[in-house]
């Protein structure tokens, strides 16, 4: 079975700390689905999403992510249309995270 993974590279523009990483990053995958208009309609709909997202990479010792640095996260999904558009999508949303490359990888 083939899925498809986009590597998101980002510099944070505040410090997180380790529990509080997947809202971060929850909050600005939603945000970026709404700027597209299928994905906007997608959203509120009660259903699976058929996504995954994993934290930060490299893993902090002291569980703080700071401000400055450039971290990894993935996306993963079954849907190649999706990726493409969040990808697309999350370079305009910048909050916490300002994202600095993406690349898109099939599996």
């Amino acid at each position: 079975m083939q899925f498809y993974e986009l590597a998101v590279t980002t510099y944070l523009q505040e410090e997180i700390p380790f529990d509080g990483v997947n809202e971060v990053l929850a909050k600005n995958i939603n945000r970026a689905m709404f700027l597209d208009e299928e994905l906007a309609e997608l959203h509120p709909q009660n259903r699976f999403k058929h996504y995954v997202f994993s934290g930060f990479s490299p893993i902090e010792r002291d569980k703080v992510y700071r401000a400055g640095r450039v971290y990894v996260f993935r996306i993963r999904s079954f849907d190649e249309q999706f990726i493409t558009k969040i990808k697309n999508c999350l370079r305009r949303v910048n909050r916490e995270l300002k994202v600095v490359a993406s690349e898109v990888v099939v599996q």
